[in-house]
Formats: structure tokens, C-alpha cells, sequence
């Protein structure tokens, strides 16, 4: 699923801080689109003061792109809600912001630009500049330029190319209008911002029952290894136990063919959670969400387990995966959960 600002604000120290940057592109706005306010101002407001914290010299500039939903209120002037609380929290800030989008949407409306088309002919093309003329870009049948192929992810050739134009021309006011210097953290706008958001590694004194940690050069420690402190593959029966005082929590975690269901135990009250949805004829990359208004200056209680429940995995994928599952069978009996951090905003307890 889409990455939000919820997730990023968890993997923030550990995939850019740690590599100490001079100036920090973030843009959440089209995967914060179903997010509540007050969560996208946590969350955003997070990166930025564990930014600053870390790294005061560290420029950061907020950006907002575009899919085709967002086309024609983009064109009546209106940005997509997450983008305006965004807004909010750049303005706390004095943070500069562009909107990729604006360039897009002014070409569509002139008839010169259409936002998908499946069926457009593509060739990669080379240049500064787009040329509308080529026969090279994207374009439908009838030689309008395609921004991307389904409304949302760009063509490197056209949507990129109009995200780079709309940066290239942006960076000329935006040093115009601030200084060189470290940047000082003003009061938080929301008290309960995320600033304390981390990424814990799991750790073997957490989890009873067959587990292991999967190597990281082959298979699924391989594949995700990369984007969480380790994959470990907790088997029916075994759990995942831990306390802590904050208030949100979620664990880091895939879904996939191969997973099934676990019970989560918080505080005495539990539930049951399927980990696998209808695109599951493939693993990707999860957030199982535990809560995210605890009392955060009490302890609570964690215990996870991999339940041995047998459950209709054909009948939660989509009709056009079936075929896969009736070739593939055995692809999908384990009930196995892969987790591989804890992500919390607070502090693990003994």
C-alpha cells in the first residue's frame, strides 16, 4: 500500500538522517489523502523537529504532487486536503513548499496534456526541456502528451519532467527569500507531535515459539531486508511479546501469500487481524496498527500470536488473482507473520 507520512516519520532516522543531508525534499500529500488532520500534522511536524534536532543545517522544502483526481480543483484553485494541513505546518515553520502539480494542470485544461492513458506508446527520451512536438513522448492516439500511464505514477519523460521544471524554477525564489544558518525549533504546533517516532529492532528475548531471523541475501530477508532492522518469520503458535509508555504504535510488518493470522493482545483487550489482503498473490511491506491514543505516561502490555486458523484466502483476493492461486496452491497454505520492527512514538520499558 501507500507510504504516508505515518510511516515516514518512523523510518526517518534510520534512511536519511543517519546519512546527514544538506537539504530534505518531503512529500506525503497524495498517500496522506485518507489521513486524518490531526495525524498528518503529528506526523509531518515529527519529521521536521527530528530534522532539526538532529541536523539544524538541514534545508527542507515540502512538495505536493498530483494524479488525475486532483486535477480540476487544482485548476479552480483548490489544493487536495493533506497538502493544506501540510501548509499549516510549513507555515509554523517557515519552511518553503512547492506544488509540482500546478504546470500539469494548466496543460490539461489547454487540451495538451491528458493525465493517463494505458494505452500510450512509451520511449524514454533525453533533454532539458519537454518538446510537446516529439514523437518520442508519451502520447495518446491522438499526439497529446500522457502524464502517466494510470493517473498517478509519472512518465519519467513528461510527469517527472514537469516535477524538475516546477523545482528548477521554485529554488531561485525560495533562496531569495531565506538565509544561510542553522534553523531554530519554535513551540511545537501540536504538543502531541510525533518528534519521539522511532524504528526498534526486535529482538530475540521478545518472541517465544519457532521464529528465526531470515538471512539478509536471499529470499524474504533479501527482498526487505533493506527496509527494517531485520525480517524474522514467527510461525503458528509463536509470539511476540513487550511493554511500553508512549502514545502510537504500529509494527513494521509484510503481507503476503505465505501469512496468516494473528491475535493481538493490548492491555487485556484483543482482537484478530488477517495479515494478508486481495493484491496478496505477492508480499510487500505493512503497517500493523496497534493504536494510536494511548496514555502515554502509563505502561501497557503487548503480546502478539500467530494463530493456527485456517481461513478463505482465495475469497479475499481479487477475482483476476484466482487463477494464481489455483496454480499455485502451496503458495498460499503457510500461516506464518513476518514483523521485523517496532515503531513507536515513546519508549520500550522493561
Amino acid at each position: 500500500g501507500g507510504t504516508g507520512s505515518n510511516l515516514g516519520v518512523f523510518r526517518l532516522e534510520r534512511d536519511v538522517l543517519r546519512h546527514i543531508p544538506d537539504l530534505l525534499f518531503v512529500e506525503f500529500a497524495v498517500n496522506d489523502s485518507r489521513a486524518s488532520p490531526s495525524q498528518i500534522t503529528k506526523a509531518m511536524e515529527g519529521i521536521v523537529r527530528q530534522t532539526w534536532t538532529k541536523l539544524p543545517d538541514c534545508d527542507i522544502v515540502f512538495v505536493y504532487t498530483i494524479v488525475a483526481g486532483n486535477v480540476k480543483n487544482l485548476q479552480a484553485g483548490k489544493m487536495k486536503r493533506s497538502a493544506s494541513v501540510m501548509e499549516a505546518v510549513a507555515d509554523h515553520y517557515a519552511i518553503p513548499s512547492i506544488h509540482l502539480g500546478i504546470e500539469a494542470a494548466k496543460l490539461e485544461k489547454e487540451g495538451k496534456l491528458v493525465m493517463k492513458d494505458p494505452n500510450a506508446k512509451v520511449t524514454a527520451v533525453s533533454g532539458d526541456d519537454v518538446n510537446f512536438d516529439s514523437e518520442k513522448l508519451p502520447m495518446t492516439k491522438d499526439g497529446v502528451i500522457v502524464f502517466a500511464k494510470d493517473g498517478v505514477h509519472p512518465y519519467t519523460s513528461t510527469g517527472h519532467h514537469l516535477y524538475m521544471r516546477a523545482i528548477e524554477r521554485s529554488i531561485p525564489a525560495i533562496k531569495a527569500s531565506g538565509s544561510v544558518g542553522n534553523h531554530q525549533l519554535t513551540a511545537p504546533l501540536d504538543p502531541a507531535n510525533w518528534e519521539s517516532a522511532k524504528m526498534i529492532a526486535l529482538t530475540k528475548d521478545m518472541i517465544r515459539g519457532t521464529a528465526t531471523e531470515l538471512p539478509n541475501n536471499t529470499g524474504l530477508g533479501k527482498s526487505f531486508g533493506s527496509r527494517m532492522p531485520s525480517v524474522w518469520k514467527l510461525e503458528p503458535g509463536a509470539t511476540l511479546s513487550f511493554k511500553f509508555k508512549g502514545s502510537t504504535l504500529y509494527l513494521y510488518d509484510l503481507l503476503g501469500p505465505g501469512c496468516g493470522m494473528v491475535e493481538v493482545d493490548v492491555d487485556g483487550k484483543t482482537r484478530k487481524i488477517k495479515r494478508m489482503d486481495r493484491y496478496c498473490s505477492y508480499t510487500r511491506l505493512s503497517m500493523l496498527g496497534l493504536g494510536q491514543d494511548f496514555k502515554p505516561d502509563q505502561v501497557h502490555t503487548v503480546k502478539i500470536t500467530v494463530l493456527d486458523e485456517k481461513f478463505d484466502k482465495r475469497e479475499i483476493l481479487f477475482e483476476s488473482k484466482h487463477a494464481d492461486f489455483d496454480k499455485n496452491p502451496a503458495k498460499y497454505e503457510p500461516l506464518d507473520w513476518y514483523t521485523g520492527a517496532i515503531m513507536l512514538v515513546g519508549e520500550l520499558v522493561d
